[in-house]
């Protein structure tokens, strides 16, 4: 059984390299992209399965390519950055990411169940979609009330 293909846009090749070895050795297809021009180059010509996305390229910002991507697309995006701010993972959710993670991150978090298993497993994307607003929601209302 063939597992689905991830499009991993990261400008740091360490990072890169941690992540297209982790998903190789979990035997997933991966392509790579250095920076957010061939990024959305990338997911438009080989329309991956599910996107790994760091918002801090050298070309542009990660949430300027998760609006370009999502014109004509919904495949899954899990940003993967260092910035850690609150207003940033916003951002990037409402501009139309599924999934943040912070770097640094482990292995086995980007393996997780909750992370990377339900995006590429595709099927029922709309529920994993609606089960992540809806936490948020709730992490909204509890943010106001403390306020």
């Amino acid at each position: 059984m063939n597992k689905p293909q991830i499009l991993i846009i990261e400008d740091d090749n360490a990072i890169g390299n941690l992540i297209s070895t982790t998903l190789e050795t979990q035997h997933y297809q991966y392509r790579r992209a250095k920076n957010g021009a061939s990024g959305v180059l990338e997911a438009a010509s080989c329309r991956p399965d599910v996107i790994l996305l760091d918002l801090g390229l050298p070309d542009m910002d990660g949430v300027d390519i998760i609006k370009k991507v999502r014109t004509w697309s919904n495949t899954p995006i899990i940003v993967i950055s260092a910035r850690s701010e609150d207003h940033d993972k916003v951002e990037a959710l409402d501009a139309g990411a599924d999934d943040y993670l912070t770097k640094p991150f482990s292995v086995e978090e980007l393996l997780a169940q909750q992370t990377l298993d339900p995006w590429v497993q595709n099927k029922s994307i709309q529920k994993v979609r609606e089960s992540r607003r809806v936490g948020r929601a709730e992490k909204d209302a509890l943010l106001a009330y403390r306020l």
